[in-house]
């Protein structure tokens, strides 16, 4: 009972954490490019990481670096435009948009393993682009969608690939090395990006760096760490709510942050995003639950 509830608890602190994110990336982008900053994060997290668990690391077989490449690919792609659309859009409406992930694991799963959707996937997909249209519409109610909501919108195929691809390697590679070789893929990725498409620059300001350094060392390194040693001590189910909880903190802090306040439409559609993002949720954790390896269940934030 102590060890489910220290689980709980823990998984419920990362949560935090996560959603914290979306404002202090907010913040870090306006003096740091997108691919910069998502280089120096990742660097960061996977030195930690390798210093960590080295053993593991350099006892790697090339089918678990293969399989982290493919992995880190897919994740880079879901944080490279979540980041650019954060740029262009509120940071509580990227993180309701990037609940959408959830909802759309079982439909990408149906299609790879040739299931028909369940009847909850359906309603809370509609609940959630139900949700969605509410969220992008102004305080006249007209619908309006911004470059950010579309990239950000798009990252969510990212995050959700990246879920399924987790659940079909971490049965055959270690979970741990995985998590490491995904990290460093993305901070590889990135810097690549950043020299063709940015000018790569050390960021400036005490502000700037403790808040990279906050993300890379505790929102990283730390919850893949908490969550590969604690989930295991929860059920699926219990950890998979306390993670709808990363969309509610995101709004929290941009609003204590950045006083980004929601109309009237953008709470409803918020409301219908994560009943939308429940009712799949719940069906989803039962139906993939000898699927989805526990451990590695959780897209990057």
């Amino acid at each position: 009972m102590k060890k489910n509830m220290l689980a709980d608890m823990s998984l419920f602190l990362i949560t935090i954490l996560w959603g914290s994110t979306f404002v202090l990336c907010k913040i870090v982008l306006e003096t740091t490019g997108t691919f910069n900053f998502l280089a120096i994060r990742f660097f960061i997290a996977f030195v930690i990481l390798a210093a960590i668990f080295w053993k593991k690391l350099v006892s790697a077989d090339k089918s678990t670096l293969k399989h982290g490449l493919i992995i880190g690919i897919v994740l880079f792609f879901a944080y490279a435009t979540q980041t650019l659309g954060i740029f262009y859009t509120t940071a509580s409406k990227a993180g309701f948009i990037n609940g959408f992930s959830i909802v759309l694991v079982p439909v990408i799963s149906a299609l790879i393993f040739k299931d028909s959707p369940k009847a909850e996937n359906i309603i809370g997909i509609v609940m959630a682009i139900a949700g969605l249209a509410f969220l992008t519409s102004g305080t006249s109610g007209n619908f309006s969608v911004n470059v950010g909501d579309i990239i950000v919108f798009i990252s969510t195929f990212g995050y959700a690939l990246q879920i399924l691809s987790v659940s079909h390697y971490s049965k055959i590679s270690d979970p741990i090395i995985l998590s490491i070789i995904q990290i460093g893929v993305v901070s590889v990725l990135s810097a690549v990006f950043s020299i063709v498409f940015e000018v790569p620059a050390i960021p400036q300001g005490a502000t700037v760096w403790s808040f990279i350094i906050i993300m890379a060392v505790f929102a990283t390194a730390l919850c893949f760490l908490v969550q590969n040693t604690m989930q295991k001590h929860t059920t699926p189910t219990r950890a998979a709510l306390i993670y709808l909880g990363e969309p509610v903190f995101s709004a929290f802090f941009a609003f204590i942050i950045l006083g980004e306040v929601l109309s009237g439409q953008g709470i409803i559609g918020c409301i219908l995003i994560f009943a939308g993002m429940l009712v799949s949720e719940l069906e989803f954790m039962s139906y993939f639950k000898q699927k989805i390896n526990p451990l590695e269940y959780k897209k990057a934030s």
